[in-house]
């Protein structure tokens, strides 16, 4: 998860067109994209290291998602790993408890 400006310019080109869909960012900021449904609960997991992404945009993105669900806590689960582009065995199996809770 990111923001658009976090992707613009530099980290544009490592993601498909979907990420820059024209005319989405004069509409919404990717993280707000959760209010469509409110009722869903969100796990978003951070990589630090991430190339694909804006440290910027990840941390914006973190802030934005966790003032938005303040008022409801567990709505939104947002965790930082310290690694790259790839599933670590502690991301997946955060995940798999993430499922077994929320589920």
């Amino acid at each position: 998860m990111t923001t658009l400006k976090g992707l613009f310019p530099a980290h544009l080109d490592t993601h498909s067109w979907l990420l820059a869909t024209p005319g989405l960012a004069s509409t919404f900021e990717w993280p707000e994209l959760t209010r469509i449904n409110r009722d869903c609960r969100y796990l978003v997991q951070f990589a630090g290291g991430d190339p694909l992404f804006s440290s910027e945009g990840m941390h914006d993105a973190d802030t934005w998602l966790r003032d938005d669900a303040a008022g409801t806590p567990s709505r939104y689960t947002g965790t930082w790993y310290d690694t790259g582009h790839v599933v670590t065995p502690a991301m997946l199996a955060e995940t798999l408890e993430y499922f077994t809770v929320s589920l």
